[in-house]
């Protein structure tokens, strides 16, 4: 029976496990490049701000540092008139549209620009030939997902080099103040190209926080390896990254 395993990383803590290494990834240029055009072309971005300075100076900061980070920004901040909530994770950049309900689940208001910053460094390194690509994944009730259950669906997948690598799904997330990274074993890729990977994840994970979240959370999955050697772990992502905004409930079945 294959079975999921997870690690995690608290967020917003000066610390690095030192048996978790990656090699500076390129990617992390490409992703300083995006998150800057991003804040300056959809927010209300004013160079004379001071809080977007400081937005812009921690992302210089963290992507130098090879640092997983979150930015959300208010309505009345971004052009759209949509709250966003903004991830540079494993050298990608994602965007998340929010509504007015998932906002307020957030305590983001309109005129609040938030950060965070992962207290470790990356723990991944993007391969520059991908194995395979990933499509949108669905996850079974994600829009009312119980932190107490397992997080199962499918992912589509289109196998681009095939190979005798053991790989597994990656299942990564931001909650209770942690990043949390679960792996869920493959037995192969897809043969014929394309097809979907079916998986189990464990349930949400809050770190050291055992409070009731409810409220919005986004789900990154992707293809890696793991090698252990001298006490170290490395983890070699082989596809793209894909994210999810899914709705997770409380004790009481509310989001």
């Amino acid at each position: 029976m294959k079975r999921a395993f997870l690690l995690t990383l608290l967020a917003l803590l000066p610390f690095s496990p030192i048996w978790l290494e990656a090699a500076p990834d390129p990617a992390q240029a490409g992703l300083r490049q995006k998150a800057v055009e991003w804040i300056k072309t959809k927010a209300h971005y004013n160079a004379d701000d001071e809080s977007f300075a400081k937005i812009l100076s921690q992302i210089d900061k963290d992507i130098k540092e090879e640092k997983y980070f979150t930015v959300a920004l208010g309505s009345d901040l971004v052009k759209s008139g949509k709250p966003q909530l903004v991830f540079g994770f494993a050298g990608e950049l994602f965007v998340f549209e929010l509504s007015g309900a998932r906002a307020k689940k957030l305590g983001l208001g309109a005129f609040d620009a938030d950060y965070a910053t992962a207290g470790g460094k990356r723990l991944d390194k993007r391969k520059a030939k991908p194995a395979a690509r990933l499509e949108v994944p669905e996850i079974k009730n994600a829009n009312r997902l119980n932190r107490n259950k397992k997080i199962t669906g499918q992912v589509p997948c289109e196998t681009l080099r095939p190979g005798k690598r053991t790989y597994a799904l990656r299942l990564s997330y931001q909650v209770g103040g942690s990043w949390t990274h679960q792996f869920y074993p493959l037995n192969k890729l897809p043969g014929k190209k394309r097809g979907t990977l079916r998986f189990s994840f464990k349930p949400l994970a809050t770190g050291k926080d055992d409070r009731t979240f409810a409220g919005p959370v986004a789900l990154f999955l992707d293809l890696c390896t793991l090698k252990q050697k001298a006490g170290s772990t490395e983890i070699r992502i082989y596809s793209n990254t894909v994210g999810l905004l899914v709705d997770v409930v409380g004790k009481s079945g509310k989001k």
